[in-house]
């Protein structure tokens, strides 16, 4: 199945729903910003015995562990070196604010 990308003016195209040019999320601007390094760096925080830095809780199967940026992309942040792991909920509550709690 062939469609025009959401934003409509990237080409259309096969298998999807977002064109190269734009890229992930539709509300992100420009390429994809999750590249290897960005997975790496995930992938090595978010190890088995990881516990939230947030809360220090350990990961449940009702709320695990993903990879936070501490110094939110939206302000400036980058992902070498900013991101630590949080709990789902933690890190929805923290949302793009530039703050560690219980520190």
């Amino acid at each position: 199945m062939i469609r025009l990308c959401l934003f409509g003016d990237g080409p259309a195209v096969p298998n999807g729903s977002r064109c190269r040019r734009h890229g992930g999320h539709p509300n992100q601007q420009g390429p994809n910003p999750y590249t290897r390094s960005y997975r790496e760096e995930r992938k090595r925080i978010l190890t088995p015995d990881a516990v939230c830095y947030l809360c220090g809780g350990a990961p449940t199967p009702d709320d695990p562990l993903e990879a936070d940026h501490v110094s939110p992309l939206s302000l400036g942040g980058e992902h070498h070196g900013n991101l630590r792991p949080a709990h789902r909920s933690c890190n929805r509550r923290k949302g793009g604010a530039n703050r560690v709690r219980g520190r």
